[in-house]
């Protein structure tokens, strides 16, 4: 475990808010899906999620971030789908962002991995959405 120091703390506090600027730049880049994708509507946009319809299903993808015992820092995009009975979100898929902005999804090489940018967001939020759609009845 780490020993909690002002240090340690401010080096959490700037690597947050970096990864939180990626979030950004990501839902940024994707709004303009809306004007191009019948059926894709945007709703509530923060800090941490945008939450979307496709197909009259409801959607979210959550930027997380946490710190595990060990020191170590992970950041997620989660892609998470919201029951038709059940007014609460599920998880059902995931990528991890690092602190450049790359995301990479479990199976993908390292090859795989795209950039947070206007020229793959997209391709990363369709990733997400398929593997919602997978998982959507588990």
């Amino acid at each position: 475990m780490i020993s909690p120091s002002k240090e340690h703390f401010e080096e959490i506090g700037k690597q947050y808010t970096l990864y939180r600027t990626k979030f950004k730049e990501f839902v940024e880049a994707i709004l303009p899906l809306k004007d191009s994708i019948p059926s894709l509507e945007f709703g509530k946009v923060s800090d941490i999620q945008i939450e979307f319809n496709f197909l009259g299903n409801s959607y979210c993808i959550r930027h997380v971030y946490t710190i595990t015992d060990d020191g170590m820092e992970e950041s997620r995009l989660l892609g998470m789908s919201k029951a038709i009975d059940d007014d609460k979100y599920a998880e059902k898929t995931f990528g991890l962002l690092n602190e450049t902005g790359w995301v990479s999804f479990p199976g993908d090489s390292p090859r795989d991995r795209l950039y947070i940018s206007k020229d793959s967001s997209d391709r990363i939020f369709f990733k997400l959405i398929r593997g919602m759609f997978i998982h959507k009845n588990e």
